[in-house]
C-alpha cells in the first residue's frame, strides 16, 4: 500500500510538471526566404495580371497587388475598406488597416501615384461586378454572386486562400503558395530595394524577428 501511494504521488507530480512546461521556440533563420514565392515568378504574374478584365480576374489582381505591396495577412486583407486610405496631418497618403492577430491598427505610407493606382484597380473590379451599383459599400473584397440567390458576401479568408492557390505559384519547399508566402515576398523585396529596417516596419515585425526570417544564414556547398 505504501509503495502504491508513492507511485501515484510520483505520477501526479510528473504530469503537473509537464503541463506547466513551455515548448521552446525554435528560431528558424532564413525561413521567410524559403516560404516566399519565387521573386521572378511573382513579378511575372503581376505583369500578366495587368490585362485582367473579368470580375474574378480583377478581384484576383486586387488580392495580388495588396499582398505584394503591403505584405498583409489574409485576415487583414479580407477586412480592408476604401476608407482605410487616409492622409496624415502633413498630407502624406497612408493605408491604415486593422490587424486581428495583434488587435491593433497598422499604417503604411504610400505615394499619391500608388494610391491612385490601387483605387483605380478597385473601381475597375467593382465596376466589372456591378458591385457599386448594387451595394455601394465601403468594403473592397466580395464573393461572386451566388448562382441561385444572387447574393454576395464579404470575402472570407478561406476564399482568399483559394484565389492565391489559383495563381499556381509554389514556395521554396515546392508547396502551393499561400497568402502568407506573398507576405514573405514583400519582406524580401523590401530588403533588396531598401533595408531591413524598412522591411520590419512594413510587416510590423520587430527588427530581431525580421532579421531572423529574412537574413540568409546559408553558405555555398563544396563541389
Amino acid at each position: 500500500m505504501g509503495y502504491a501511494e508513492k507511485v501515484i504521488h510520483f505520477d501526479f507530480q510528473t504530469k503537473a510538471k509537464k503541463i506547466g512546461e513551455k515548448t521552446p521556440t525554435v528560431k528558424k533563420q532564413g525561413e521567410g526566404l524559403i516560404r516566399s514565392g519565387n521573386l521572378l515568378e511573382v513579378d511575372a504574374l503581376r505583369i500578366k495580371m495587368i490585362n485582367a478584365t473579368s470580375e474574378e480576374d480583377l478581384r484576383a489582381r486586387v488580392v495580388l497587388e495588396f499582398l505584394c505591396r503591403f505584405g498583409m495577412r489574409a485576415s487583414e486583407l479580407v477586412l480592408l475598406k476604401k476608407s482605410n486610405f487616409v492622409q496624415d496631418a502633413e498630407g502624406n497618403h497612408q493605408l491604415r488597416f486593422y490587424r486581428p492577430k495583434r488587435k491593433d491598427y497598422h499604417s503604411v505610407k504610400i505615394t499619391k501615384r500608388a494610391k491612385d493606382e490601387l483605387f483605380a484597380l478597385i473601381e475597375a473590379y467593382h465596376l466589372a461586378g456591378k458591385i457599386e451599383c448594387v451595394q455601394k459599400q465601403d468594403h473592397i473584397l466580395f464573393s461572386v454572386k451566388h448562382p441561385l440567390t444572387k447574393i454576395r458576401t464579404k470575402l472570407s479568408t478561406r476564399s482568399l486562400q483559394r484565389i492565391v492557390n489559383g495563381f499556381g505559384l509554389t514556395d521554396g519547399r515546392g508547396k502551393l503558395l499561400a497568402p502568407h508566402g506573398l507576405r514573405h515576398y514583400a519582406g524580401i523585396r523590401m530588403v533588396k530595394e531598401r533595408d531591413h529596417i524598412a522591411g520590419s516596419k512594413l510587416l510590423g515585425n520587430s527588427s530581431e524577428v525580421f532579421s531572423q526570417y529574412y537574413s540568409d544564414p546559408s553558405t555555398e556547398a563544396l563541389d
